[in-house]
Order: structure tokens, then C-alpha cells, then sequence
């Protein structure tokens, strides 16, 4: 018995021939539109899953309970403000936050260079310190060192992905350009964007 086909009679010699029947092409086209779409829905799994693994959007603002909480809910995201100087002097990805304006990365204290933050007993002080936690958290900082040292600190300019954070607290309202150790004037068109600074700046500035 022949499977998937038919036996008929050679007309001449008398022999029998299997015929087969001719492919089905619709069933051929569904099939190929079934790999397609499979094909095409893999695809957009794998999207979607990187988009749920990268995105950091916040999920929502509480009510801001002055002007500081604002400006704190505010702060830019990295994208939006100006890269760090290329060099890197130090870098790692275990950062600790002091305040506003210290971090410890990897192990090392660090001050950074040309910027005033409010100390944590100050008002403004919590806010700019949490700015500065969103600002670095999961990310990997770079810093560019300056040679100088502050008590236990180096001092340098950081940037967390490729945003510089000095830039992006001033440009939130959280902290100030400090003139005297803001070699070049990089963080000026941050300040004027902010505006001015309402608190007074410390002497050394």
C-alpha cells in the first residue's frame, strides 16, 4: 500500500507509478506566515524586556511640601546635562553618598570640585544629598581628579552616566556654583540657567 500518494498504471508498459498529489501552497504560505509571526513576536519580547530592564522613570511625584522638595523632584535626568571631562581617574560603580557635594567611590572619599551644597543639618541639605543618590544609583561614576585634597577627600569632578553631577544640581536648584574652585567657569551657564543662588555662598567660594 503506498502512503500519501497514488498508484495508477503505466499507460504502455503496464507498470504502476506512484503519483503524489501537488503540494498544498496555501498550507505552505500559512506555515511560512506562522514562522513569521512567531519570528516577529520573539523579537518584540526581547524589546520590551530590555526597556523594563533600562528604564528608571520615576513612577510617580508625591506632593512637593516646599520649594527645595520641588526642585529635589525635579533634578534632570544624566541625559539631559553636559559629559565630564573624558579622563578618568577613578571609577567604580560602589558609590556612597556623604552629601550633596561628597561621594565615596570605591572606597575613596571625594569632593567635588566647583560646586557648594548645603550641609545635611541645612535646609536644602537632605534634598541635594537624595538628588545625588538618584543621580548615581546602579550607575558606574568617573571621576577626573585635580591633584588637590580636602581633609580625607580628593577633589575632582565625577559624572554618572556620562551626565557630570556637579552640572545637574546646579541646574536642579539643589546647590551652587562655587567661583573660586570652578576652574574655567564650566558650571557658569549651569548657574545662569539656574539662576541665582538665594543662600549665600561660604567664604571659600
Amino acid at each position: 500500500m503506498a502512503r500519501h500518494g497514488v498508484i495508477v498504471p503505466f499507460p504502455q508498459s503496464g507498470r504502476r507509478v506512484l503519483h503524489r498529489p501537488p503540494p498544498d501552497r496555501f498550507a505552505i504560505a500559512r506555515r511560512a506566515a506562522s514562522a513569521a509571526l512567531n519570528g516577529a513576536l520573539v523579537i518584540l519580547t526581547v524589546l520590551c524586556i530590555g526597556v523594563a530592564a533600562g528604564g528608571d522613570a520615576p513612577k510617580g511625584r508625591r506632593p512637593a511640601a516646599s520649594a527645595i522638595t520641588q526642585a529635589a523632584a525635579a533634578t534632570p535626568a544624566p541625559s539631559a546635562v553636559a559629559p565630564a571631562p573624558p579622563r578618568a581617574d577613578l571609577v567604580s560603580a560602589a558609590v556612597r553618598v556623604r552629601d550633596g557635594d561628597t561621594i565615596v567611590v570605591g572606597g575613596q572619599p571625594l569632593r567635588l570640585s566647583g560646586l557648594h551644597c548645603p550641609e545635611l543639618r541645612e535646609p536644602g541639605g537632605p534634598e541635594a544629598a537624595a538628588a545625588m543618590r538618584r543621580l548615581v544609583a546602579g550607575a558606574a561614576v568617573s571621576c577626573a581628579l585635580t591633584g588637590a585634597r580636602s581633609y580625607d577627600r580628593v577633589v575632582g569632578r565625577c559624572a554618572a552616566r556620562g551626565a557630570d553631577l556637579g552640572e545637574a544640581l546646579i541646574r536642579a536648584g539643589l546647590c551652587a556654583r562655587c567661583p573660586r574652585y570652578d576652574g574655567g567657569g564650566a558650571y557658569g551657564p549651569a548657574q545662569a540657567a539656574a539662576g541665582p543662588w538665594p543662600h549665600g555662598l561660604p567664604r571659600y567660594c
